[in-house]
């Protein structure tokens, strides 16, 4: 994307708006976004409004803003959904450039979830060529890096499973979400790490039908560093059922594994085997 259309995103997506209706009594009729056909596009006033929700939660995060208004300020960031796409970027790049490193990860997260379930491929290209914009030699760069893989991983599966694109913003046509079994494991671990609990409980399900010993490291991985307690159980019991199924000498190779989880799940399916 050009510097300009960064420009004109960066003031308002005014294409694809509605320009009567700017007052808040009014009913605003959005048109897609001329950048992502999934999303609405937004009113300058609407954008300004999402950029006001990041920048507070920035505030909080950084601990400025304390209280009654940094909680709200939390809540109201917790809130935001894929329309605030726009704002999200932008607001990740302005914490990027901060030295306090919790806001700029916390937003990325919430951008990695998005990004990990749309099936808009613009949007993808669109956030895979924008996120870090102006941030260059941030100390956040690994994040960044992590989260342009992440569009790049999700836009290559569309397009190798043929997924059509969604119907734009407004369409009666619903799109048909892609179906886990048609995932790969690296997609799959991604929805356990940025996904809802159910459906990253499912995605550990899944993974635990696939051999080899990608599924098993996921696993183990998810089980390590998710942080919903309930995610990380389901892919403990994953990882244990993944490893039942392995003949007796191959799961005498998972007690020497390196990775500690492994070896640990390793030792409790083999106890349950001798009893």
């Amino acid at each position: 994307m050009s510097a300009a259309a960064w420009l004109i995103l960066s003031a308002g997506m005014l294409l694809g708006a509605d320009p009567g209706s700017s007052s808040k009594d009014d009913k605003v009729e959005h048109k897609p976004s001329a950048w992502a056909p999934s999303l609405p596009g937004l009113t300058q006033e609407e954008e300004q409004k999402l950029d006001d929700i990041v920048d507070r939660f920035i505030q909080f995060d950084a601990g400025k803003l304390t209280g009654d208004d940094g909680k709200k300020a939390k809540e109201d960031f917790d809130k935001l959904g894929p329309d605030a796409t726009f704002a999200l970027i932008r607001g990740l790049n302005r914490a990027a450039k901060l030295e306090t490193s919790c806001p700029a990860v916390t937003i990325a997260k919430k951008l990695g979830k998005i990004m990990a379930t749309t099936e808009d491929k613009e949007l993808l290209d669109f956030a895979k060529e924008n996120v870090g914009a102006g941030a260059k030699d941030s100390r956040h760069a690994p994040v960044i890096a992590d989260l342009k893989l992440t569009c790049q991983t999700r836009r290559a599966y569309l397009v190798r499973a043929k997924v059509p694109d969604p119907p734009p913003y407004g369409s009666t046509t619903t799109a048909t979400p892609t179906p886990l079994n048609k995932l790969t494991v690296a997609e799959l671990a991604n929805i356990i790490t940025t996904g809802k609990t159910a459906q990253a409980k499912q995605a550990t399900i899944e993974i635990a039908t696939r051999a080899g010993d990608e599924p098993l490291n996921a696993l183990a991985s998810a089980a390590t560093t998710v942080s919903d307690p309930d995610v990380k159980q389901a892919a403990r019991d994953a990882l244990d059922k993944a490893l039942s199924r392995l003949k007796p000498e191959a799961l005498a190779e998972k007690l020497k594994d390196k990775n500690e989880e492994l070896r640990a799940a390793a030792e409790r399916v083999s106890g349950k085997s001798k009893k």
